[in-house]
């Protein structure tokens, strides 16, 4: 460290990080405590946070969605946590519910919930399926070869229980076919390849009882934006300077690498040299911003990574209550939400409307679909007749409401994606002092800890004497990223 700290403090330039989401809100954070640069961070966004922003509404705090810290977080991120939120950090109990064949069962699932919800007729369907399946293949030889999302998970949970399940969440989720997805979105989705496996880890979960909390979750008192806010505020203020409301407009480089960082805000086009640039913006936009421009392949690589996004309607509701859990599911392709979630419920230190409750609706969209152009009023009304018909709330409930466009969220795994993606990011990094990191730069699918860790591993690397973009990645394992629900 003490090599590089010398070098980059005699070149008196900072280092730049753009998005002020957790990825770099916890880069900024370590590289304050541990580097002697100067940190600049640009954010596009009027506050800090990114999806895990916590924003006021009717009343209270509400976040962006339906976040929580898992207990099998990667355990440095959740025992910084600890340490930087202290007792704010609630252990909560989780009562999520998930919607299928037209009842409400506890989430996860267990086999007691799966036979309530699909029937005894249904459920043995499912059952046998999966058994032919397993013997036809002889174990999981048919997941070593399967091509696809279909072909890896039919032969990991069965074809009927792949129908009545995975097949419609994936065609909601991505919009597309399943069989156009990569196997990399199955795995996503499922810890195991072995179906015996599979088999196993779900009857291990029976001995709960159906409607009981099925375990637990952490989550910030105030709100999960208490999360980027703990980290600039742990910050060591000399260090980080805080720009919102701005727009990157090119990065321009020498020989070197990344020279200087060009943003747009009220007053005009600002610029600044960079030591080494961090970007936690998409990684398509991130490669549109260079100059000299991105060779002509790469941007048709660019073009292929596509993302899918989320309408998220917040609706004060004058009502008590509106859910029985925290959060419901919704897989299947009928309903166009994938998760509702009640504020309240994760915590009660939010606030509370007078005579009234909140909910957030992740409707499941992007730029150019129906739902995400229509104006507000049918907007709502359109996702209050389904609330209506669940039983949740009425349009006559609702008090306020507004909806908030998220274009990026779910990266769309399709097939190929990985051969794209790795030349565009063998291409960033051979730029110089450029690193592209987080969910949105690693187009990556993963949940909070994830991306905080990927901001402390970069940090650290750069810490390092003689630190390089060439070859950075290998230090930073991200393929190892389970996804949690």
């Amino acid at each position: 460290m003490e090599g590089y700290a010398k070098t980059m403090t005699k070149s008196g330039k900072p280092i730049v990080i753009i998005g002020a989401g957790v990825a770099g809100l916890a880069a900024a954070w370590r590289l304050s405590h541990v580097s002697p640069l100067p940190i600049i961070l640009l954010e596009q966004a009027s506050h800090i946070g990114g999806l895990a922003s916590t924003v006021d509404f009717a009343g209270m705090r509400v976040d962006l969605g339906s976040h929580r810290l898992h207990p099998g977080s990667l355990r440095e991120v959740l025992d910084l946590l600890r340490h930087l939120l202290g007792e704010d950090l609630l252990r909560v109990p989780r009562r999520g519910q998930l919607r299928l064949h037209g009842r409400f069962i506890s989430y996860p699932p267990s086999p007691a919930g799966l036979l309530q919800a699909l029937g005894p007729i249904e459920a043995a369907r499912c059952g046998i399926t999966w058994l032919l399946r397993h013997v036809y293949q002889r174990g999981s030889a048919g997941v070593k070869t399967a091509t696809s999302y279909e072909s890896y998970l039919r032969s990991v949970v069965g074809s009927r229980l792949y129908d009545l399940f995975y097949a419609p969440y994936a065609r909601k989720v991505y919009g597309t076919d399943p069989n156009d997805l990569s196997v990399k979105a199955a795995k996503k989705r499922i810890t195991t390849g072995r179906p015996w496996r599979f088999a196993a880890e779900l009857v291990m979960k029976s001995g709960r009882q159906e409607g009981a909390p099925r375990g637990y979750f952490y989550y910030p008192a105030n709100g999960f934006g208490s999360i980027p806010e703990a980290f600039l505020n742990g910050s060591r203020a000399q260090s980080v300077t805080v720009h919102t409301g701005v727009c990157v407009r090119g990065l321009f480089t020498t020989a070197d690498g990344i020279n200087e960082v060009a943003w747009e805000s009220t007053g005009g086009i600002e610029t600044t040299r960079a030591a080494a640039v961090i970007s936690t913006i998409p990684v398509g936009d991130l490669a549109r911003l260079i100059h000299p421009t991105v060779p002509e392949d790469l941007l048709e690589s660019v073009a292929a990574l596509r993302w899918r996004g989320i309408r998220l309607l917040q609706v004060a509701v004058r009502s008590r209550q509106c859910l029985e859990g925290e959060t419901y599911y919704f897989p299947e392709e009928q309903y166009p939400f994938g998760r509702i979630s009640e504020p309240t419920q994760f915590s009660r230190q939010l606030g509370r409307p007078i005579e009234g409750t909140t909910v957030n609706i992740e409707v499941i969209c992007s730029p150019g679909d129906p739902l995400w152009s229509l104006d507000e009023e049918s907007f709502l009304d359109r996702i209050t007749d389904e609330m209506e018909a669940l039983g949740l709330f009425t349009r006559r409930e609702v008090a306020a409401s507004r909806s908030i466009r998220l274009p990026v969220v779910y990266p769309v795994y399709a097939q190929g994606f990985e051969d794209r993606l790795e030349q565009l990011l063998g291409h960033l990094e051979s730029v110089g002092n450029l690193y592209s990191i987080g969910r949105g730069g690693m187009f990556f699918h993963g949940n909070v800890d994830h991306s905080i860790m990927m901001g402390l591993q970069i940090a650290d690397h750069l810490s390092c004497p003689g630190a390089s973009s060439v070859g950075w990645r290998k230090g930073i394992p991200h393929e190892q990223f389970q996804l949690r629900d």
